[in-house]
């Protein structure tokens, strides 16, 4: 019995170009399998790995309710969710609202009701490439984040970042 017949089939069963095909086939199924099972960021970077930080967050002009209903040991909700990440400090300061006078200079002047929280949270955070994630929200010094507990939410900016070497 010949390797490939006279029709072009190997052992007179399967076409060469057909076995190519299947080759090529379970090599890309295989890879994906391998790239799956590993966990590997399909951006050519590291996989996702927990880094250890400390993060700041300024929620402005928030109702004395929401500024006092958070506590320091609160864990943070996402997604429906708890997530890795906790209030070690809060800070209350008044508001500063900018007001136009009747000149039409503008003034900085203390609100009576409205409360900044700042939000100092440790949090292991997901590393994928550059990116640091938690709870779906990219962790960046100047971009919005929501601080949820099971019971409150605030919206600021991110003010810091430290990153905890262990």
């Amino acid at each position: 019995m010949k390797l490939i017949d006279e029709k072009g089939k190997i052992f007179g069963f399967i076409n060469i170009i057909d076995c190519i095909v299947l080759l090529v086939v379970a090599a890309v199924v295989f890879g994906i399998g391998y790239r799956g099972l590993t966990k590997r960021s399909t951006l050519g970077g590291p996989s996702a790995e927990p880094q250890p930080i400390i993060f700041t967050v300024r929620a402005t002009e928030q109702m004395e309710a929401v500024a006092l209903g958070f506590q320091e040991g609160d864990t943070l909700f996402a997604k429906q969710n708890y997530v890795s990440a906790k209030i070690t400090a809060i800070e209350y300061e008044p508001s500063i609202v900018y007001i136009e006078t009747a000149e039409g200079e503008i003034k900085g002047a203390t609100h009576p009701t409205l409360k900044d929280i700042l939000f100092t949270i440790e949090a292991n955070v997901t590393v994928k490439g550059p990116i640091l994630e938690i709870g779906g929200q990219e962790i960046r010094i100047g971009s919005h984040h929501w601080v949820k507990t099971q019971t409150n939410q605030a919206a600021g900016l991110i003010e810091s970042i430290e990153f905890i070497t262990r």
